[in-house]
């Protein structure tokens, strides 16, 4: 896919984005310094090869996952986070267009300087804080937070890149974490849960942030090693080498802070990055590195909050832009009708309709147009009929679903059980009450709440088995679901257990089938990254 050395002519993408200057490359593709012809703008190009998207797990579906992504990220209206302007398909594969950002990633900064100031670091990380409170809102993960992946602009403020581009994938490709020759990069600073399966929630992001402090203050990683897989095993087995170990000079708090984002299960460590964030403001400002303007928190931590970002929650859910869904409080419960009178005039024909037009958006990726439009029909048509009119449960159900397609599981879980509950009341057929049950779980897991997601698959498995069968493709799915959870959640032994007892009941199904191919994957992982004793 590479560019090289080709014309200016031969480096334009779409007609409109000249590449000039490679600035990066790797197993994904490449990064460029590129020229926007109409709007006359430097900008940042992410060539993405289409080859590495359609060879992971779900091929088509990677691409889709990655088109969902880069829509979420462009919806983050943070100033830490780079803007996303364009997004879409070349000849040789995807591009990302986003803003040009121009500083020091912390990596060169380490390398440089070796370790930071403890209220430099401290003002780095409050500000990363930040932008991790509004994404985790979304909720949005970032999944390969490291010191290459943040930079330190010449104001002070920090940007923190490639948010969801490390997430296009279904499902990981787990063989490239342990694939021998592999270089140790991103297992540095991956949390006990991803490195076991790839799976990654808010508390991950959390872990790899102890990661990048832990490293800017003493100037080498948590854990090293010669492989990737030996360095795996270190965050899965041992213990983290305190920080005033390594230098006295860090405060006895930082040094507990940096611990507990360190706990090796995701419950252990702090609630979320809020919390984090206050814990670091006490150890701002500090002086700035020589030659380096120091971060704005440094300078002026209280009167600055556009550069600090200095409220974390300041972004959070009102501004946020991805769906605003309808609020299904005292109707969803059979709260009475409007009178007659203030009745909107809507009728099942544009009811229909609407749906349509919702699923054609949804289809087309605009999740926000979707779930907009049938908010609009849904207020109407719970006035004109009622809160549990069949056509109205229709329409809560697709708004549940186009929420949850967006990634907007935050949103979706309400919606979900709502639903579950109300057909069950209802009567309505078992299938139907027993998927809104299934995706409403499946949001709990998404959003990190492994525990309950585990308990939810769990008690949904004897009933989806009792409908559907021991064999179908569901009940098998479900069982697959049940062990990433399992494993996440350390309890290896039986994640590994149930695999084998899962592809046990898949001998018939041939070489090249999805699952077959992910419960083999994930099994074989497993048995490198924590081997029986």
């Amino acid at each position: 896919m590479s560019y090289g050395r080709g014309t200016v002519a031969e480096r334009v993408i779409n007609g409109r984005y000249e590449l000039d200057t490679p600035i990066g490359r790797g197993g994904m593709g490449e990064v460029w310094v590129g020229y926007d012809r109409t709007l006359d703008r430097r900008v940042a190009v992410k060539l993405l090869r289409a080859d590495v998207l359609a060879h992971r797990s779900r091929g088509r579906l990677s691409i889709e996952r990655f088109l969902r992504e880069a829509q979420a990220t462009a919806r983050l209206d943070h100033p830490g986070v780079p803007a996303v302007h364009d997004v879409g398909e070349y000849d040789a594969g995807f591009y990302l267009v986003m803003q040009l950002v121009e500083g020091y990633t912390l990596g060169d900064l380490v390398a440089e300087h070796g370790p930071l100031p403890v209220r430099w670091v401290a003002g780095i990380g409050a500000q990363i804080c930040a932008v991790l409170t509004v994404a985790h809102a979304v909720p949005l993960v970032h999944r390969d937070l490291k010191p290459h992946n943040v930079m330190v602009c010449e104001d002070g403020t920090v940007k923190v890149l490639d948010f969801g581009v490390a997430a296009l994938l279904d499902r990981p490709d787990l063989t490239k974490l342990t694939a021998p020759g592999e270089t140790v990069g991103t297992p540095a600073y991956m949390a006990p849960e991803q490195a076991l399966t790839g799976a990654c929630e808010p508390r991950s992001d959390l872990y790899a942030l102890g990661c990048v402090l832990h490293e800017l203050l003493s100037g080498e990683p948590v854990f090293q090693g010669e492989t990737s897989l030996a360095v795996l095993r270190e965050h899965l087995e041992s213990e983290p080498r305190p920080l005033r170990e390594l230098r006295p000079d860090v405060p006895a708090d930082l040094e507990r802070l940096v611990l507990d984002l360190l706990a090796k299960q995701p419950e252990d460590r702090p609630a979320d990055a809020a919390a984090v964030y206050a814990r670091l403001l006490p150890y701002v400002p500090d002086p700035p590195l020589a030659g380096v303007e120091a971060p704005a928190a440094v300078q002026t931590a209280q009167t600055a909050p556009t550069r600090l970002y200095t409220d974390a929650l300041a972004l959070l859910p009102d501004r946020n832009p991805l769906v605003t869904t309808v609020s299904l409080g005292p109707a969803a419960r059979g709260r009475a009708a409007p009178p007659p009178g203030r009745r909107a005039a809507v009728g099942e024909t544009e009811v229909r309709q609407a749906r349509q037009r919702a699923e054609e958006l949804a289809m087309d990726g605009r999740y926000t147009q979707a779930a907009d439009m049938l908010r609009e029909i849904l207020d109407a048509a719970t006035r004109a009929f009622s809160a549990t009119h069949p056509l109205v449960l229709r329409l809560r159900f697709d708004l549940a679903n186009v929420l949850f397609a967006a990634g907007d599981y935050r949103r979706a879980l309400p919606e979900y059980e709502d639903l579950a509950g109300e057909l069950a009341r209802r009567g309505a057929g078992e299938e139907h009450v027993l998927h809104c049950r299934f995706q409403a779980v499946a949001c709990r897991a998404a959003l990190g709440e492994t525990a309950a997601a585990l308990a939810g698959f769990r008690s949904l498995l004897p009933e989806m088995r009792a409908l559907f069968g021991e064999h179908d493709d569901q009940v098998l799915e479900l069982r697959y679901q049940i062990c990433v959870l399992l494993a996440s959640s350390g309890q290896v032994t039986r994640a590994r257990d149930d695999l084998r007892a899962l592809l046990a009941d898949m001998r018939s199904y041939s070489s090249g089938n999805p699952l077959l191919e992910d419960a083999r994957q994930l099994l074989a992982h497993l048995d490198q990254v924590s081997p029986e004793s």
